[in-house]
């Protein structure tokens, strides 16, 4: 975050660009540096600017590769004003502050009455920037005879040099010079500098060039009220050819592993991961993953992140290998005549509804029975162990097997006489003489019990509750006994 601050004493004006935390912040993640901005003042007409009221003044920020930021703000009753501006990093911010007034006599076009420039390159330290604002009206730009040299003094610079520009009122010490490249004669774009020097400079070193490659340049001169020289002297170089050997340096890293090969060979990492290569050698990068692993990209020189390297200077690649688990496929099935659901430890199995989940390769997988009212859990079969555990080593399944928990009914017979009871469903056959007199049921079944006398009278059902009127819902083990008689009940 920047703060603006503004404040007006004696004519002079003073302003503040300040960082709340050094560098980032700002939209999409672009990295921004703390700026700090002071505003200094010189008068160049008879305009009496300690007397006059300023209306607003006007902050610019502007750069060929981001968006311009322009803040007005409103000056007229107010001893202070903050305001927020966020900078992107980068090469030729232009840093412009224009001070209006309808007050004074003799102010420029639309009011402007004080006006102040410069240009910085902003990389994440925190910088402090003199803009000098001067006021009245200054339109002469200065005189300047234009780029005298251009000197190539490696495979990658060139040293330009001038003689100082003079000015009708900036001093020769404050002037700026603005520097346009191509790579062609007569190509340069003067809408915005490709570089720019401090005050008072008479040299400057262009680097970040390519080997073996002719650029010309033009130099103009810019005075503290903005005005340029239009000079179009243009000086041309050609930078020396690379000659003798760079090393590459190859390193791994991450939680995999890997190898990686080169063209032009040279580099065989695993083993050998330096090799020396001729200047201008374009070396290709191979990264092979082991087995588990796979590759996630490149670091280091950022000539590496596409694994083609140009070898114009010492440089090491780090190739990133990572872990690699593969997700399977557990299926949970259910068997057996009775009922219940399965649930997972890890999350994933609801059985019920949800009867299968992907697992990371190498989980533990606890699956757990529950049997339904009714119902009893019988085991497991398939994938996984007698406790239904299974380790994912692959798609697994499993299946758990519910029964009908199943309850006893007893028929018994009391008394004298001759008796023959039968059940409905069938199961129970019995009589004073032995038969079947125990049947087991499904949990929940009605039994109706039957009888038919041969000899004697019934006298009705006696033991568990249940067995009174002949029926028996089977909610568990059940003994039932027919009492007969030969005589009266």
């Amino acid at each position: 975050m920047r703060h603006l601050l503004y404040t007006g004493l004696l004519g002079m004006v003073f302003l503040v660009i300040a960082s709340c935390g050094g560098t980032g912040g700002g939209g999409g993640g672009t990295e921004r540096t703390g700026v700090v901005i002071e505003l200094g003042q010189r008068e160049v007409s008879s305009i009496a600017t300690a007397a006059v009221e300023y209306d607003y003044l006007v902050i610019r920020v502007s750069a060929p590769d981001m968006e311009s930021i322009e803040e007005r703000i409103g000056l007229q009753g107010r001893e202070s004003v903050q305001v927020s501006l966020l900078v992107p990093n980068g090469l030729n911010r232009h840093f412009e502050a224009f001070a209006y007034s309808s007050s004074a006599q003799g102010v420029g076009e639309d009011g402007l009455l004080c006006y102040g420039d410069a240009y910085a390159d902003l990389f994440g330290d925190p910088l402090t920037i003199t803009l000098i604002m001067v006021c009245g009206a200054d339109d002469t730009p200065p005189l300047f005879d234009g780029l005298v040299s251009a000197t190539a003094v490696s495979a990658t610079e060139i040293a330009l040099g001038w003689d100082p520009a003079t000015d009708d009122v900036t001093p020769s010490s404050n002037i700026q010079y603005l520097i346009y490249l191509s790579t062609s004669p007569g190509g340069q774009d003067f809408s915005t500098p490709d570089y720019t020097t401090g005050p008072g400079a008479v040299t400057y070193t262009v680097t970040g060039l390519n080997p073996s490659t002719t650029y010309c340049f033009v130099v103009r001169a810019k005075d503290e009220a903005g005005n340029t020289d239009d000079n179009t002297v243009e000086r041309c170089a050609t930078t020396f050819p690379l000659t003798g050997k760079f090393t590459l340096t190859v390193n791994t890293a991450g939680s995999g592993s890997g190898t990686v090969t080169s063209y032009p060979p040279g580099i065989a990492c695993g083993v050998n991961c330096i090799e020396s290569y001729d200047a201008g050698t374009v070396v290709t990068l191979t990264p092979e993953p082991d087995p588990g692993s796979i590759f996630e990209g490149w670091s280091g020189d950022p000539d590496c992140s596409d694994g083609v390297v140009t070898m114009d200077a010492d440089k090491a690649c780090t190739a990133i290998f990572e872990q690699y688990q593969s997700w399977y496929n557990l299926t949970v099935y259910k068997a057996g005549a009775g009922s219940g659901t399965v649930t997972s430890d890890p999350p994933g199995i609801t059985c019920g509804q949800d009867c299968s989940a992907l697992f990371l390769e190498g989980t533990l997988v606890s699956l757990t029975p529950e049997p339904e009212k009714g119902s009893l859990f019988a085991g497991w079969s398939g994938d996984c162990n007698s406790d239904g555990i299974v380790v994912m080593t692959g798609d697994k399944a499993c299946t758990a097997t519910f029964e009908p928990l199943r309850y006893t009914l007893t028929v018994e017979i009391s008394g004298q006489g001759s008796i023959n009871i039968w059940s409905d469903p069938p199961g129970i056959d019995c009589n004073e003489s032995g038969g079947d007199c125990t049947e087991p049921y499904d949990y929940g079944t009605i039994v109706t019990l039957q009888y038919e006398l041969s000899n004697g009278y019934f006298c009705g059902w006696s033991g568990d509750p249940d067995c009174s009127d002949g029926m028996v819902t089977m909610t568990g083990d059940r003994t039932c006994t027919a009492i007969t008689s030969l005589t009266t009940c």
